[in-house]
């Protein structure tokens, strides 16, 4: 459906800006049509495509899609801390871009494969605050509150931080991952180690909604001595896409 709505879309805005220059509706809606047509042949061709083109096209998917109801992303910073072997802790650091003059939170959530229920969710600037918790199957969804409203198409910051993620049997699945589900325009992706005793090996992994079982694009990531782990910057990622970064402990 949102491909449908971004093709017809892409037409229609194609066709409105042929009619201010040339003052015929036939002409412009003519154009609108062949504009939507190449538009779905590129998308196709992008599914078809491996990662490196997908990269390539989603600038320019990026700029032409229209905005999110109420804010776009700018930049999400998504770490995911590995303080000891039963102690982790995560942050969001983002940035927004509203779209609209009312917008006064936003909305989160996370989900942690150990059994744990002490987790504390703390926002990154003292005048937020975090309400509306609750659990939706697995995740754990929450808000963001500003108390004040933003201005619309101004940058803000904000985010939240989820500490005391205990694993005292050894549950958690060790990977990180991100579905983007706004329009957004970097994603930064973190996982760091604090104690390292044991060498991490970590792969970046894609997933597209057609098939969350088997990775687009898959790569070994370096480990870096100043993150003290892996980092990965996805420019332009796509909505409904999953950026994962998993890891495996090797002996030193």
């Amino acid at each position: 459906m949102n491909r449908f709505v971004s093709i017809i879309s892409f037409g229609f805005a194609t066709a409105g800006f042929t009619y201010m220059f040339k003052n015929d509706v036939i002409f412009s809606c003519c154009i609108g049509v062949i504009a939507s047509l190449i538009f779905s042949i590129g998308l196709y061709v992008q599914s078809k495509a491996s990662y490196f083109w997908n990269t390539k096209l989603n600038r320019i998917i990026y700029y032409l899609s229209r905005n999110d109801s109420e804010y776009n992303i700018v930049s999400k910073e998504f770490s995911y801390t590995c303080i000891n072997d039963k102690e982790y802790k995560c942050k969001k650091h983002i940035t927004i871009y509203p779209t609209r003059n009312d917008v006064d939170r936003i909305s989160e959530r996370f989900a942690w494969s150990a059994r744990s229920s002490n987790a504390k969710i703390i926002p990154l600037k003292n005048e937020h605050e975090i309400k509306d918790i609750r659990q939706q199957e697995l995740w754990t969804c929450y808000s963001v509150y500003f108390n004040h409203t933003c201005q619309k198409h101004k940058e803000y910051e904000t985010g939240s931080a989820i500490e005391n993620l205990i694993d005292e049997h050894g549950e958690a699945v060790p990977f990180l991952s991100a579905t983007v589900e706004r329009k957004t325009k970097t994603l930064v992706m973190y996982v760091k180690f604090e104690n390292k005793s044991v060498s991490p090996v970590a792969t970046f992994k894609v997933f597209t909604p057609k098939c969350m079982t088997k990775e687009l694009h898959s790569e070994e990531l370096a480990y870096d001595n100043i993150v003290k782990g892996f980092k990965c910057v996805v420019n332009f990622p796509r909505p409904n896409w999953k950026y994962v970064i998993s890891w495996e402990y090797k002996n030193s």
